[in-house]
């Protein structure tokens, strides 16, 4: 039951990881590209 537990909130964060990640490179982005 744990390892279920554990299972599903370490795909719960890869979930929410991937769209802040994307989030975080887009304004890296947008920020090199202003300072051009």
């Amino acid at each position: 039951m744990f390892n279920d537990k554990k299972t599903r909130f370490i795909e719960a964060g890869f979930l929410l990881a991937v769209p802040i990640c994307v989030g975080i490179t887009a304004l890296i982005a947008v920020c090199a590209l202003a300072r051009i």
